[in-house]
Formats: C-alpha cells, sequence, structure tokens
C-alpha cells in the first residue's frame, strides 16, 4: 500500500507540475487527487488487487485523471480500463493521433473489446488452471469472427493476424506468458469480458444458473448483474433483462435452499451491484423484504 501512495503521489506530482508548475498550490492538488486516487484503489478489495501491476495502477490513475475519480460501480471501472487499454493507452506516445491509436487494424475500441469476450468466456470456461491461450487457437477464432463477416479465409486469417498483433503489441490487455502463450494482464480483465460475452447471450439466464454458487464464477455473475442492469441503452431495456436475471436466480432452488438461502441472499447481493432505477421497484421490494425477514428471524450469536 506504501508504494501505492508513493506511485499516487509521484504521478499527480508529475502531472500537476507540468500544467501549473512546481507551486505549493500545484502540490497541494497533487496531493489531495493523488489521496483520493489511494482511497479510492484501497476501499474496493479487487481494485487494490489491480493495483499490484505497475501497468495497471498507471492505468487507474490515467482513468482517475480523466474522470477526477474512479467509477464506483466495478463494470464501469473495468469498462474504462478496457476501453483505455484499447485506444487511449497510446495517447501519450504523441507520434499519431488518439483517433488513429484507437483504430489501428481497422477496428474501434468496442470492435476489438467484442472480439476479446468470446476469448475469455471460452477461458473461463475452463477453469482455474486453463486461463492461458496459444496463438494459433486466438488466430482461429478471431479468424473465423471476420469470416463471419463474409470474408473469404485468407483474407479473414490475414485480418485475424493483424489485429492479434495490435492487440498484444499496443494495448497490454493481452500479455504472451510465454512464446505463443497469451493470456489476459489480469483475471479481472477475463472475468469483465466473460460478463459481457454472458450478457448478449439469448440463453444467458439458462448460462447464469447452470453456474449458480460456483465460486469461480461468482464474480463473473456480479459483473453480469452490473452490467444487464446499465440503463445506458435505456432504463426499460435494463429493466426486461434484470427481471428474468434475478427471479431466476431466486426460483434456482438450489440444494436445501430452505435452510442455506443461497439463492435469496445472491439474488440480494446482486441487486447491490445494480443501479437502481435498472431493476423494477416491486421486484427490488420483494427480495429486500425477504431478506429483511430473514435476518429478523435469524439467530446471531
Amino acid at each position: 500500500d506504501k508504494d501505492v501512495e508513493q506511485f499516487t503521489l509521484a504521478w499527480y506530482q508529475a502531472v500537476t507540475f507540468d500544467r501549473l508548475g512546481e507551486t505549493p498550490e500545484a502540490s497541494a492538488e497533487a496531493a489531495a487527487r493523488s489521496g483520493s486516487l489511494t482511497r479510492a484503489i484501497q476501499t474496493e478489495p479487487r481494485v487494490r488487487a489491480l493495483a499490484q501491476n505497475p501497468l495497471l495502477l498507471s492505468v487507474l490513475a490515467m482513468v482517475h485523471q480523466r474522470n477526477v475519480e474512479l467509477p464506483r460501480q466495478r463494470e464501469k471501472l473495468y469498462e474504462e480500463c478496457t476501453t483505455f487499454l484499447l485506444g487511449y493507452w497510446d495517447e501519450s506516445k504523441e507520434c499519431e493521433s488518439a483517433t488513429d491509436l484507437a483504430q489501428l487494424g481497422g477496428l474501434t475500441r468496442e470492435q476489438k473489446r467484442s472480439l476479446l469476450e468470446p476469448v475469455a468466456l471460452r477461458l473461463h470456461e475452463r477453469g482455474a488452471d486453463g486461463t492461458e491461450i496459444e496463438r494459433a487457437e486466438l488466430e482461429e477464432q478471431f479468424t473465423k469472427h471476420f469470416m463471419e463477416q463474409g470474408k473469404p479465409r485468407a483474407e479473414a486469417k490475414q485480418r485475424a493476424t493483424e489485429i492479434l498483433n495490435v492487440i498484444v503489441e499496443r494495448s497490454g490487455l493481452l500479455v504472451e506468458r510465454s512464446p505463443g502463450v497469451f493470456a489476459f494482464a489480469h483475471l479481472t480483465f477475463q472475468e469483465y469480458l466473460a460478463a459481457r460475452a454472458i450478457m448478449d447471450r439469448d440463453d444467458y439466464v439458462k448460462f447464469t444458473l447452470n453456474h449458480l454458487h460456483d465460486p469461480w464464477w461468482r464474480e463473473v455473475l456480479l459483473l453480469e448483474a452490473g452490467l444487464l442492469a446499465d440503463t445506458r441503452s435505456g432504463e426499460k431495456t435494463a429493466r426486461r433483462r434484470t427481471r428474468p436475471f434475478l427471479e431466476g436466480i431466486r426460483e434456482a432452488g438450489s440444494w436445501k435452499e430452505a435452510i442455506l438461502r443461497r439463492d435469496l441472499l445472491f439474488a440480494v447481493r446482486c441487486l447491490a451491484d445494480m443501479e437502481t432505477i435498472g431493476v423494477e421497484d416491486d421486484l427490488r421490494q420483494r427480495l429486500t423484504n425477504e431478506a429483511i425477514a430473514l435476518w429478523k428471524k435469524t439467530e446471531w450469536d
């Protein structure tokens, strides 16, 4: 934590002094901003884990600088980080415009992210020992993506190789662990992108229930909950997606639910990661009331 504090202070001193000069006012602003970033990192364990990686700590600092503070909802923070790595990360290189860098390989940041989402889900389905993928498999998955867009296989394969090189060499989101073997820079990014992939499935509720109460999938499902409740695509859309998700979990009928109440508790935990207006009031109130009733009748030592 001391290393993080020292880094954030040095970061904001460099940024602020460059803008305002090395003045007492600039020193005070740098101290205040670095303190804000340090507190934001220390508040959330998942974010604190990201900050242990020097590259990702730098990304967190850049996201904080751009947004004044870190987004409080994890899925929005991870979105900022992945978007930054797939585009804004290269702004400091000055040799190319930010727009050109964001679209290297002919794809926008969002399109590159969409390309990585099924990769993340595929890796997560392999379990904790399967978080690496060989170049040939990555290129083949990208090739199929471009073929589905109507490109001949030879052209699709060439595009796949080009895009993979851009993502690996310029983003830092995928890292080469050993020659020809890749993984996401941090498990958090695999979890976040896998959650996005699940959310886009027609059978997202069924898929979710198939992994309910599996510790390996817990963070992915919580991120999925937050993504489903995101109202930027419309409040009605969010509510239409969150109702079957939450009701599916609540009515999952898990082993010894009458005693353990894991379905109810996880549904309520998902609520905590959802925008309030992204969930219909009656559903939110019903789950909340059930949780309160459970708490009132439970004997606590």
